[in-house]
């Protein structure tokens, strides 16, 4: 088995080298699938010789995974859960179901809890916390958040989700990604979601903004795919369609590229930095 590394990402040239070397299997954040689903050249490019394609690293769109899954007809598309904090995956989907996560890895021990530490029943929404080898040590010199996520032996993630009654994880977003609206719990993730299944949208960000009236207020922040020219008043239109009152953007703001984290993620704290 041979291992083709970038040292750096670019959606073209991750085709390019999967072309070259008959690459097989792919694990990428979902900002890379984008990347590569909003290329003008991939029509040029076969994806043929992938067998298996998996998203790690942050919330993603089934929507649009399953349009990458039409550019390698050849590869099973997963999602997989996993952290930085725990040796990935937590949880993997089913190639039938890649909204959810099927199937729990065995040395992994996963609970949902809600905010006085009780586990939760099936479709209640509660923390995401895990306990066994996988779990990471602890923060370097960091006591203080140390004894914030670990209780009892367990490591908070700060994940949200709920089990469906055939035990299948779906998770909902960050506890910190919450965005409370007048004293209504927004998700940043549905948000992003919706704006994503917009055409010609790459990449998009929800975050909290301060509000005197309603305490936060949603602002977004969108990256066009190329050449694409986005009209702000036909985006807010398409999501006063389809989404709740409370839920629209008081402001979006379009960007050439969203700032990234080492990762690959949208680096949300840097957003909000723009103002």
């Amino acid at each position: 088995m041979s291992t083709v590394i970038m040292p750096r990402f670019a959606p073209l040239e991750l085709v390019k080298l999967i072309k070259k070397w008959g690459v097989t299997n792919v694990f990428m954040a979902p900002a890379m699938f984008y990347a590569v689903l909003t290329l003008k050249e991939i029509e040029n490019y076969s994806l043929d010789t992938l067998l298996s394609a998996t998203v790690f690293g942050a919330s993603s769109s089934p929507d649009l995974m399953m349009q990458f899954a039409k550019l390698c007809p050849n590869a099973v598309v997963l999602n997989g859960y996993g952290l930085t904090e725990v040796v990935p995956p937590l949880a993997v989907s089913s190639p039938q179901n890649i909204k959810g996560f099927s199937y729990i890895v065995s040395n992994i021990e996963l609970k949902l809890v809600d905010s006085h530490d009780k586990e939760v029943k099936k479709g209640e929404i509660g923390e995401i916390i895990a306990k066994g080898k996988p779990v990471f040590c602890g923060y370097y010199n960091e006591p203080q958040l140390n004894e914030q996520v670990f209780k009892n032996g367990w490591f908070y993630t700060g994940d949200l989700g709920y089990f469906d009654n055939d035990n299948t994880l779906y998770i909902v977003g960050k506890s910190k990604d919450i965005i409370k609206v007048g004293g209504e719990l927004v998700w940043a993730s549905e948000i992003e979601e919706v704006i994503l299944r917009y055409p010609g949208i790459r990449e998009a960000a929800a975050v909290g903004v301060p509000d005197p009236l309603r305490g936060e207020v949603v602002k977004c922040y969108v990256a066009p795919a190329d050449s694409t020219q986005l009209n702000k008043n036909e985006l807010k239109d398409y999501l006063r369609k389809n989404l709740a009152k409370f839920k629209q953007p008081k402001d979006i703001i379009i960007l050439d590229d969203l700032p990234k984290t080492g990762p690959g993620k949208i680096n949300k704290a840097a957003l909000k930095e723009l103002g």
